[in-house]
């Protein structure tokens, strides 16, 4: 037979076993599945016979299933590359990372990964939740997040960087979770040149970080924060920084802290709501930072509202006030005349 049929044939061979494997872990693979204290890697993760850890059972979770926690117990860091729902309701489904992030999220483009119920603690471990997007749009694709990752009724602390850190293309949506005691920000958003970020944070607190959440970006991000609680942060509550960030905090309370909000290098925060007090500044605007408030009392503050930079200097940027908030009962009302712009409409 000549060579470049041997050739061929070989090929030819090469893929049908490629298939027949594919179809293997595809069969093997299964929509739903389950881990317990007392299960086994080595079993189908089926309910009567459970993997031990959410790296195992993941590995025989179907594109879209989901993966349920039976009864208490750790169960161990897990790399997420797909949809996919992990949900423990009523036990206690701890990660624990020593070394590593708990929870590393890279997902192919469209996919949905859903965290439910979950307790991440660091004892050396960098990130709770590390989420590095699919990447930029392809030419002539709309620059729209193409990626989500929802974080539910979830506990995260402990971690030497960030609880959640949001990286790239994508949509977080955040709810009735308390991130807190992490060595930097409870939660960071960023968004390389070119990629989108939208997050959503409702009914959650971030406590005891060096700061709340994080925004800043090369490019657009959008982010939602209704009655969510910022409190005993070394820094920040809220921040903003660089242009493409567009922040509403709506009903949120911010206390004991550094700064309130802030916003800084032409980000854009909306306040509508919220109570912002016990902190050195209630509101900190610098360098073309724009914060537009409504409705929000600042007080009990070293200084209410304040429009410098970090060495004290008056800088340019802008509180826009509908003229019905109360800014009261501070140390120093406002602070940064006359650079400090307030308008009443």
């Amino acid at each position: 037979m000549p060579r470049t049929n041997l050739s061929a044939h070989a090929r030819t061979l090469f893929v049908l076993a490629a298939l027949l494997l594919f179809c293997a872990q595809a069969a093997q693979a299964a929509p739903q599945t389950f881990v317990s204290a007392k299960g086994d890697d080595a079993n189908p993760c089926a309910h009567a016979s459970p993997c031990r850890t959410f790296a195992g059972a993941l590995a025989k979770t179907d594109f879209g299933g989901e993966l349920a926690v039976l009864d208490s117990g750790e169960y161990g860091p897990v790399t997420i590359n797909y949809s996919v729902k992990i949900t423990a309701v009523g036990v206690f489904a701890g990660i624990t990372a020593f070394d590593a992030d708990a929870v590393t999220v890279k997902p192919s483009s469209g996919a949905v990964v859903a965290l439910r119920g979950l307790t991440l603690t660091g004892q050396g471990g960098a990130h709770g939740i590390y989420y590095d997007g699919p990447g930029a749009a392809r030419a002539g694709d709309p620059k729209e997040p193409s990626a989500t990752l929802h974080v539910e009724n979830c506990t995260i602390s402990g971690f030497t960087v960030n609880g959640i850190y949001f990286y790239g293309n994508g949509s977080l949506l955040v709810k009735d979770t308390t991130v807190r005691n992490n060595d930097v920000y409870a939660i960071e958003l960023t968004a390389p040149a070119d990629e989108k970020v939208r997050a959503a944070i409702v009914n959650s607190r971030l406590e005891g970080n060096h700061a709340g959440l994080f925004a800043h970006s090369d490019d657009l991000i959008e982010v939602t924060v209704r009655d969510t609680v910022a409190a005993n942060n070394q820094g920040t509550g809220f921040a903003a920084t660089s242009e493409g960030v567009r922040m509403q905090l709506q009903n949120c309370v911010s206390a004991n802290q550094h700064a309130g909000v802030s916003a800084a290098q032409g980000a854009r925060v909306t306040v509508e709501g919220c109570a912002l007090t016990n902190s050195k500044y209630g509101i900190y605007v610098t360098k073309e930072g724009v914060a537009r408030v409504s409705g929000t009392t600042v007080t009990d503050n070293e200084v209410g509202v304040a429009n410098l930079d970090f060495n004290g200097v008056v800088t340019y940027g802008h509180v826009y006030t509908f003229g019905n908030n109360r800014v009261f009962g501070n140390k120093q009302e406002t602070e940064g005349k006359p650079s400090l712009i307030v308008k009443q409409f």
